[in-house]
């Protein structure tokens, strides 16, 4: 992912099916993030969205303030480029409220494709609804705990109608 590599998808589904032969839920997580990012760059939100849902939730059920950083900050991605709204700002925000309270460890806005990633992503998301309502909205986002960042990104958080939390709701019905 961090090479452009167009194997990715394939090497990230690899990944995951490793995984769960060897019952290794922990690296399920992260191969389901790796793919919701390398389907994401490629064009396949919804899908990418799905997969970065599932990771979420399992990396909240085990704390895992990393992986819920990473999967967090890759649903901002999909929202800015599903709904370029204020709840896509929020989230926006919201990855970096959960990468300051896991006291930045393993911080991927260092490497270029992710700081590149997000800086496009808040771009069109300002674009898109005013500089003024983007900072704002971003504000709110960084000012959340974990726990409201994570209702946010799965859409727990009452839902504000854009299609990432139609998604998250989907996905969590089918969980059930």
């Amino acid at each position: 992912f961090l090479h452009d590599d167009p194997r990715d998808q394939d090497f990230s589904r690899r990944a995951l099916e490793l995984a769960e032969r060897q019952g290794a839920m922990m690296s399920r997580a992260y191969a389901l993030n790796s793919l919701g990012m390398a389907r994401w760059r490629a064009g396949d939100c919804d899908g990418a969205v799905q997969d970065l849902l599932e990771c979420v939730q399992y990396f909240r059920a085990h704390r895992d303030l990393i992986g819920i950083s990473f999967g967090i900050q890759a649903l901002s991605w999909c929202a800015a480029s599903q709904a370029p709204d204020a709840r896509a700002a929020r989230l926006l925000g919201a990855s970096q409220a959960v990468w300051r309270a896991s006291r930045g460890r393993g911080r991927p806005d260092q490497p270029p494709p992710y700081a590149s990633y997000a800086a496009r992503s808040a771009a069109r998301v300002r674009s898109a609804i005013g500089a003024a309502r983007f900072d704002r909205a971003f504000a709110e986002g960084v000012s959340c705990t974990v726990e409201q960042a994570v209702d946010l990104a799965l859409g727990e958080d009452g839902g504000r109608g854009d299609q990432t939390a139609a998604a998250s709701r989907q996905h969590a019905d089918r969980s059930r």
